[in-house]
């Protein structure tokens, strides 16, 4: 598997100085993110209370955009999705800090993220911010991104890293988009394909990684 990642770069034009950037990026975040929780840790939260707290909140944020399409009701629907996001981040590494990991609390993890992935998209589609046709194929994107993970995963292939549009990088671009949509109103839906596009690219660059490592393997 050794030879794989430089062909996978040198294919999908990836620089290995975009690649230690983004890398360099996310190892932050993950530093930061343990930081918190360890003061979660320090509490006695357990990790599926914090992980469906995530869950509600999220929810919240969608009711909010129901109610309220203006620019501070969408403004204030993002920061709620936003603090409902890094909740769900918490659940993770405080069941590894925890050593209170199981299969069962990976399974339950993965369908509550995946829960609120849906939800805050299907949300825009309901409420007529952007086009049904273009939420369908971004929730199937994402979803699809990753099955790549995690049937990666399953065959004992290291998937972390791999592809463009990981889920921070998803939320994170959602938010700019429907943050720019509340202060310009710039035609969300042409923003939308942009990223149905960088979804689209990073299930390529899986599913290409994933037939590399399985025909060295």
């Amino acid at each position: 598997m050794g030879n794989i990642y430089p062909t996978y770069q040198k294919i999908f034009f990836i620089q290995e100085s975009d690649e230690e950037v983004l890398n360099k990026f996310r190892e932050k975040l993950e530093t930061k993110i343990n930081n918190i929780a360890k003061i979660f840790i320090k509490i006695g939260i357990p990790p599926w209370i914090v992980s469906l707290t995530g869950l509600v909140i999220i929810i919240i944020s969608s009711i909010i955009l129901l109610i309220d399409r203006s620019t501070q009701g969408i403004i204030i629907s993002l920061v709620i999705f936003l603090i409902g996001n890094a909740m769900d981040a918490l659940d993770g590494p405080i069941a590894r800090l925890t050593g209170k990991t199981s299969k069962w609390g990976g399974i339950t993890d993965s369908t509550l993220d995946k829960i609120g992935e849906t939800i805050y998209p299907y949300t825009l589609g309901y409420t007529g911010i952007a086009q049904w046709s273009l939420i369908y194929i971004y929730i199937v994107t994402a979803i699809l991104i990753s099955y790549l993970r995690a049937r990666g995963e399953a065959e004992g292939i290291y998937m972390r890293g791999i592809g463009l549009m990981e889920r921070a990088e998803r939320i994170i671009s959602l938010t700019i988009i429907l943050l720019l949509y509340a202060l310009t109103k710039i035609d969300i839906n042409v923003m939308l394909t942009i990223l149905i596009i960088l979804n689209i690219v990073t299930m390529i660059q899986r599913t290409y990684y994933l037939h590399q490592s399985l025909s060295e393997s």
